[in-house]
């Protein structure tokens, strides 16, 4: 089927889209088994999933201060998620998956990756703004 519309070249993108999704959906080994129904967590745990914090996407050490403090809030006050800005690949895959073990309940994890992961992490692709891509007539 063809479509005749000015949007034809979207259903290509969004088809190419969809699949790239849904490869990025697959659970890092071990998470699986960590997940937990709402009713098992506590008034307070419940709260505390509300919160995320600031974390830079840099490699740090285990007895590096910043480190110490999310981990603090991952294990002790059962945070949410994070939010990542700036920093490295490898540190910030690194330190998630530190972090995702020390979590009870799965992380959530958000970043400002509108232009690829480039925009916010060295050694990440930076795709080009809505700009060059958009059609003008």
């Amino acid at each position: 089927m063809i479509l005749k519309t000015p949007f034809r070249f979207l259903f290509p993108l969004l088809l190419l889209t969809l699949l790239l999704i849904s490869n990025c959906a697959i659970a890092p080994p071990g998470l699986k088994e960590k997940v937990i129904g709402i009713g098992e967590l506590s008034l307070e745990e419940k709260v505390a999933q509300m919160f995320w914090v600031r974390y830079s996407g840099g490699f740090y050490h285990e007895s590096s201060y910043t480190y110490k403090q999310v981990k603090r809030l991952v294990e002790q006050n059962r945070i949410g998620g994070v939010i990542l800005f700036s920093g490295s690949i490898h540190g910030t895959i690194q330190n998630l998956n530190e972090l995702q073990k020390s979590s009870r309940v799965p992380l959530l994890v958000a970043a400002d990756y509108e232009r690829g992961v480039g925009q916010q992490l060295e050694g990440g692709t930076l795709f080009p703004s809505n700009m060059p891509i958009s059609r003008v007539k």
